[in-house]
Parts: structure tokens; sequence; C-alpha cells
């Protein structure tokens, strides 16, 4: 079978299908979502000759043993489940057929899939980072990017949003009427800080005690420093994930701007290229509606 690998650069390999571990299960690929290894920084520190897709749609084919899944049935994946992270340290969703830990499923409840429903999984923890930010008073958003702009979307009416920038601005982010900063003298203390891009500054600093550090997808690793008075601050990654939340973060955002940040393609080939232009590749399976 095809599949997209991490080596130097991007790939496509001719694989065999690998043997479905205890927990595991084997799925047909019907989307996968991968983010540029270079553009987003991913690539220092993906392993080598790792299968790249860490969101996606699967048609479970077979199971292995203790896997409580229906066979035939079609399951969202997330990258994390404690196995690693797919498509970074563990082989991810971009090839024809996949063998995924079974704690990496999350049910669709009969939600309609489309080409957009990699996206939608990328985003499916939204419902459980506002229900961290309604107990809460102010978040800065470390980044200024495409997920920037969709949890800003989300967040506004619950929370004082800043979003503090260590590159240019995702231009949209202007529109959201969020406070955008770019100068750390301009940030005070937050309650939350969500970590889109990986932070240049001591983010412990601009953090109230028993603050929260939220790891979104887009930065999976995070390093920490203590200066002065130490903190308590709690580290969070998503861990409870929904697709419909996913489809209505999304839902008011124009076309042009979700297909400005992620490239489909229903041709493996197409992704080496395609990485080097678009933050986000999503495969989409010529039987699934475009």
């Amino acid at each position: 079978m095809k599949s997209v690998k991490w080596y130097e650069g991007v790939e496509v390999r001719e694989v065999p299908i690998p043997p479905i571990p205890q927990g595991w299960v084997l799925g047909k690929v019907l989307t996968a979502m991968t983010y540029s290894p270079k553009l987003t920084g991913f690539s220092e520190v993906m392993i080598r000759n790792v299968t790249l897709g860490s969101f996606g749609v699967v048609r479970v084919v077979e199971a292995g043993v203790e896997s409580n899944v229906v066979v035939g049935k079609i399951y969202g994946v997330v990258p994390f489940c404690g196995v690693g992270f797919l498509g970074l340290d563990v082989d991810g969703l971009l090839s024809e057929y996949s063998v995924i830990p079974s704690t990496c499923l999350i049910e669709l409840k009969g939600e309609p899939i489309d080409k957009y429903s990699s996206l939608y999984i990328e985003f499916s923890y939204v419902e459980e980072l506002l229900k961290i930010a309604r107990r809460l008073n102010s978040a800065i958003i470390v980044g200024c990017d495409f997920t920037s702009y969709v949890l800003s979307l989300s967040l506004k009416s619950l929370v004082d949003v800043t979003a503090f920038c260590n590159d240019e601005v995702f231009k949209p982010l202007h529109e959201v009427g969020i406070s955008v900063r770019k100068d750390l003298s301009e940030l005070r203390s937050y309650d939350l800080a969500i970590v889109t891009e990986n932070p240049r500054f001591e983010i412990t600093k601009y953090l109230t005690n028993a603050g929260i550090i939220y790891l979104t997808p887009k930065q999976p690793h995070i390093t920490l420093r203590y200066f002065g008075q130490p903190k308590k601050v709690s580290l969070v990654r998503p861990s409870r994930f929904n697709y419909g939340s996913g489809r209505k973060a999304l839902s008011g955002i124009v076309k042009y701007v979700l297909d400005s940040n992620v490239a489909f393609t229903n041709d493996f080939n197409e992704v080496k290229n395609l990485v080097e232009v678009f933050p986000r590749v999503s495969y989409v399976a010529s039987n699934v509606k475009q």
C-alpha cells in the first residue's frame, strides 16, 4: 500500500500493511490530515520513517484483541491517546490503510463526513477548552495563526482574550475583536495560556498563580522555565473530543479562509509538494463527499 513518510523530507513509499497489536485496529483511511513538517516546525521533533497524518476518519476493517470497536463502523481519529502523537512519533494516517490504537478513535455520532472532516477533528477539543474558559477571567493565546483565529472566535464571548504573536499576524485575526500584541511589555497576567506555537518567552511569568497552560495539538511539546518565585501551574492537553463541536467551531468561518489554510487532495503523491506551501494538507478518498 502507499504511505506518506517522513525521512529527511516527505516521501511516498510502498509498504506492507502492518500487523495489528492488541488493543489496536486496522482502518481503511477515508480522510487524513497532516501539518506541514517544515511550515509548522514539526520536522524538528518528528522521528525518521514515521507515517504522517495526525487527524482523520477511518472505517474499521479488522479489530485486534481487546479492541472495543465495531468492525465496519466509521470513526474519527485523534492524535494522542496514551501511546505518543500520531504522525509525529507514532505512525499516523496518511496511508491507504492504517493501524491505530483503539483509544485514539472517537465516535462521530451520526454526523456526516466530508472533505473538511479531518479539520473538524483537529478542533474537536474546543468544547473541552470552552468549559475550562467559562470559570476564568482572562486568556492569552500564544500564536497568531489560523488555530488562534478559530479559537478566538469561540472564546471571545466567554473570556477576555489576548493573542500574542511570535511572528506575523494571520490577517483575519484582526477582525475578531480581541487584543493582538507583539510586545511583551504590553502583556499582563492571565488565568489561561493557550499554546498554538512554541513560546519564545517565559510563559509562566504571565500566568496568575494556579494558572493553566493548555497545549493544542498544533503545539504538542513545550519547555517551561521558572525564574523567581515559583507558581502553581497546571499543564493540560486535550482529553475530550467531540466531532460536532469541531464542526461548530468552524461553521462561521468563510470558505476562502478555510481553503487558504488547508489543501485537499485524493492523491498521496501530491502531498509531498502541497506540504511545502500549505500549513495543513488533507487526503480525502475519492468516495468521500467533496
